[in-house]
């Protein structure tokens, strides 16, 4: 057996770990260094506010997939199992009342319109 001192203590087969090796070293060096490109799927996030009190999306999505599925456009686009809920924060009370953004970019005097006061940044 060839590098393989700990797998067989481990219980594994140790046909089964010598054939595993001499298939990994049968593989050729350009082959394992080429890119592969995975084809790129398609999924579609519903994305809502969470909220405890919500129905579970998931079975609403299950119960409905059929309608997606009922012409042959939306088949094209909705593949099955390819759309599923996506829960996003909500804003909690300060961050309505109080939002933390400054009215412009970088540290420069500002005048407002309507006061003519200056603000400083």
């Amino acid at each position: 057996m060839k590098n393989t001192k700990g797998l067989p203590a481990q219980n594994y087969n140790p046909d089964l770990v010598d054939r595993q090796f001499e298939k990994a070293l049968s593989v050729e060096r350009f082959e394992l260094l080429t890119k592969r490109v995975k084809p790129k799927k398609k999924v579609f996030p519903l994305v809502l506010h969470y909220n405890p009190i919500l129905l579970d999306i998931q079975r609403v999505i299950k119960k409905y997939a059929p309608l997606l599925r009922s012409s042959p456009e939306p088949l094209e686009i909705f593949l099955p199992k390819l759309v599923f809920p996506a829960y996003r924060r909500t804003k909690y009370l300060k961050e309505i009342l109080a939002p933390s953004k400054l009215l412009g970019t970088g540290n420069v005097n500002y005048t407002r319109q309507e006061t003519g006061r200056v603000l400083q940044v």
